[in-house]
């Protein structure tokens, strides 16, 4: 028999955290071809590193060298052992991959059960060479298909934000669309290459590497978290950004993703992570869409489990302040202990003045208040003379 002592077991469900998908998966549709007994077209495969992807027959050299390079990338950036969903398609254009019967990000995002945070877009195998407000004019059609299908899964409690190649730049920065004057907040267009050929895809496996390593509320432009791995940068007209920062800061106040340096730092950083949106919209980011999903999906999983409870009600038919003070709570807790540094405040509110007999909604608001970001800091610098002062 033992000696006597102290024994003490650390509970680690006391919170009543609910489970809810995974907020750092991408996902990644990218042109290649069909490999015999190992890679199928537009069907969705999760892997975990680059290996897993050689696997399949995606070689550095060949018909899927273009995947391959975009796949390296995410693992460059994100690390290996970091799950993505890809999917290989043989469409001529991006915007085929998100519209018609065989809707290959329809396939990817079901697939995927939803988790995917973000998904990345790349070029077709073939493109037309019509250039539209200086990008292919592939850009535009696709992104005016991922908003109607981002919407139709937000509200399937399948959110995602895409990133879309931003084929074809003409090198003429004034004569790129404005993407401030677009509604299509669930659409961010990367101009940022690591290769100098005129017709090679923006890195977007890249950017989606970056995304898959930092928390939800996190700007993949943030400087304490370090350089890129890519030792040049491009736009995707094939040239390099050097000595192109007029170009580089119309396309950035445009609402693009490219490329940027700063003065004293080696190497290159994310100008931003913009959605074509306007500036006042509030998922005028990547990350407040992130941030935003997040909270739709545990609050979806906190009250998926209420539907069709019985609940008291007072004697004029409304709820009893007990049964808001627990809905409130319920989610308070979910989102408190989920979101530990994703946001700066939460609160929720349900009006106990509901008519819950008429089988109307109940309604609950939820409030978030987001990180603030420090972008720009406007430094001020002057002399000053202690005999005056």
């Amino acid at each position: 028999m033992a000696l006597p002592n102290v024994t003490i077991v650390v509970n680690r469900s006391g919170l009543g955290l609910v489970d809810y998908t995974d907020d750092g998966i991408m996902g990644l549709i990218v042109s290649g071809s069909a490999v015999a007994n190992k890679l199928e077209l537009s069907k969705a495969y999760a892997i975990y590193g680059l290996t897993d992807a050689e696997a399949l027959g995606i070689e550095e050299a060949g018909v899927n060298a273009t995947a391959h390079k975009q796949i390296k990338e995410f693992y460059d950036e994100a690390g290996n052992g970091v799950k993505i969903w890809i999917l290989v398609s043989d469409k001529t254009l991006m915007s085929l991959n998100a519209t018609g019967t065989t809707n290959n990000l329809k396939t990817l995002i079901e697939a995927a059960k939803g988790e995917i945070s973000v998904v990345g877009i790349c070029r077709g195998k073939t493109q037309s060479e019509v250039v539209v407000d200086g990008l292919n004019e592939d850009v535009w059609s696709t992104m005016a298909a991922v908003q109607i299908l981002a919407e139709e899964y937000r509200g399937l409690i399948m959110p995602f934000s895409a990133v879309i190649d931003g084929i074809g730049f003409s090198g003429d920065a004034s004569s790129t669309l404005d993407l401030t004057t677009k509604t299509q907040h669930r659409c961010s267009v990367i101009l940022a290459s690591t290769g100098t050929d005129k017709v090679a895809s923006a890195s977007v496996g890249q950017f989606l590497g970056r995304e898959a390593s930092i928390p939800v509320q996190r700007k993949p432009s943030r400087i304490k978290d370090g350089s890129l791995t890519n030792e040049k940068a491009y736009l995707t007209d094939g040239a390099s950004i050097d000595g192109r920062v007029g170009a580089l800061n119309t396309l950035h106040d445009r609402g693009y993703i490219v490329f940027r340096t700063l003065v004293g730092k080696s190497g290159f950083f994310y100008s931003g992570d913009p959605s074509a949106t306007a500036a006042t919209d509030d998922l005028n980011t990547i990350a407040r869409n992130r941030v935003m999903d997040k909270v739709l999906k545990i609050a979806y999983n906190t009250y998926a489990e209420e539907l069709d409870d019985d609940v008291p009600v007072t004697e004029s038919g409304t709820l009893q302040p007990a049964v808001c003070g627990y809905l409130q709570e319920k989610i308070d807790k979910q989102v408190k202990g989920n979101m530990v540094d994703e946001i700066s405040k939460f609160s929720s509110y349900v009006n106990p003045n509901q008519n819950i007999l008429s089988g109307a909604p109940v309604e609950i608001q939820l409030s978030i208040v987001p990180k603030g970001y420090l972008n720009p800091i406007k430094v001020t610098i002057g002399f000053s003379n202690p005999y005056s002062s």
